[in-house]
């Protein structure tokens, strides 16, 4: 379910709500960027101070005026578990707090974004970048028909590019 809200959207799936992020998600979000585990595949822990990496939130998701990057939180207790949304555009992105991982958060939250991204964004596709040992992030993305575009390198860093058109989207 898509509700229009001040800011632009709040979705709703079964156990999520995707909303806009606040000054008081920050905490965990921090935390989930400084886990070694939770960024493993992801670039690594930020390299980022606490007050630079919390200006950088501020500026760029807080008090943005943007409409495609979430705050994850759960409906049943109201705590942030990660974040999600489309950055250049329409490149797919997500991060969930180990804590919740394998409890298909990350996969419920990546489908309502493609559909987000073709319904009210009017993308004409999506793409992903996944670190192929990723093998989690790689089976969600799949799961939501992204599809294997093609392999490249960067930085030494083998990764995979999938790809949706909306024309192949399945909704």
């Amino acid at each position: 379910m898509l509700a229009k809200g001040i800011w632009a959207m709040i979705m709703e799936t079964e156990k999520l709500l995707l909303r806009k992020p606040l000054l008081e998600d920050f905490d965990e979000y921090w935390f989930m960027k400084n886990d070694e585990m939770a960024t493993k595949y992801t670039g690594g822990i930020t390299p980022y101070r606490y007050e630079e990496r919390l200006d950088l939130y501020k500026k760029e998701w807080v008090f943005a005026d943007q409409n495609t990057e979430f705050s994850i939180i759960l409906k049943a207790n109201g705590a942030y578990i990660g974040y999600c949304g489309f950055v250049d555009k329409n490149e797919l992105l997500y991060g969930i707090k180990r804590s919740e991982w394998q409890k298909g958060y990350g996969y419920e939250a990546a489908a309502a974004m493609i559909t987000y991204g073709f319904k009210l964004l009017n993308l004409s596709h999506v793409i992903a970048t996944v670190n192929p040992q990723n093998i989690a992030s790689e089976k969600i993305l799949q799961k939501i028909g992204l599809i294997f575009d093609y392999a490249i390198e960067e930085s030494g860093i083998k990764l995979h590019k999938y790809k949706l058109s909306v024309t192949d989207y399945p909704a």
